[in-house]
């Protein structure tokens, strides 16, 4: 039987894995958390949902006798990979952090620690497009003073008056991205430092002298870390 390799995905960089792995020996798995209700296509067995908490993940790895789990999640996907460490460590499997570097920070911009900083940095009356996800919406639904248009995938529920939803899934180009500022008029740019491939999005506030406000990326897991899909098929294959 081959050993299991458990692939924790959602990001293109798990897809790219997932795509590019083609060392026979290993049988591949990739688990979405099913946060996002039609999530993209992956080229091998794949399972939706969490696995219940630390303990749970850490049966399902001895009971599948996962040799190695790849943690290509979301770099704020926090949780997934803090149970992932704990799991792995109970289980005795290997685990490899594939986690891009964050977008370097620009003038114009301005970076928080949390969420909740960069709201109440907000100035009264700006206008602000959303890109940041449904999490931590909270704090910026205490904003009453400000106008936001929040961009998401999925549908969100119960927002309050000054939070205005629009849906639509990247890909965006340059062109998207304009037109969708210009459209709001809007004076700020929310967004998570989620590194990688330079988003269009960026490019276009830049053009239009819009100020960026973004959430520092969280600090990476202890363990075997690499930033490139080339790294982590390379540390499979030495195992």
């Amino acid at each position: 039987m081959k050993p299991i390799v458990l692939l924790l995905g959602g990001t293109r960089e798990a897809r790219l894995f997932a795509e590019q792995l083609d060392d026979p020996r290993f049988r591949l798995i990739a688990s979405l958390a099913g946060v996002t209700r039609e999530p993209l296509d992956y080229p091998c067995e794949t399972r939706i949902g969490g696995f219940g908490g630390v303990a749970q993940m850490a049966a399902f790895l001895r009971a599948e006798n996962v040799a190695a789990v790849v943690d290509a999640t979301h770099p704020f996907a926090e949780k997934i990979s803090t149970n992932a460490c704990e799991a792995v460590a109970l289980a005795d499997a290997r685990k490899l952090t594939l986690r891009r570097p964050p977008w370097p920070i620009e003038s114009e911009w301005q970076e928080f620690e949390t969420e909740g900083k960069l709201a109440e940095a907000l100035p009264a009356g700006a206008r602000v497009f959303l890109t940041s996800g449904r999490g931590g919406l909270d704090v910026y639904a205490k904003r009453t003073d400000v106008d936001f248009v929040l961009r998401s995938i999925e549908p969100i529920e119960n927002l309050p008056p000054h939070i205005v939803p629009i849906l639509n899934r990247p890909p965006f180009s340059f062109e998207d991205e304009y037109a969708a500022i210009t459209g709001f008029k809007a004076t700020h740019l929310v967004t998570k430092n989620s590194g990688g491939v330079r988003p269009a999005k960026l490019d276009a506030a830049s053009a239009l002298g819009v100020q960026v406000f973004s959430v520092a990326m969280p600090p990476v897991p202890a363990g075997d870390i690499v930033d490139t899909v080339d790294k982590a098929i390379l540390w499979l294959k030495s195992l």
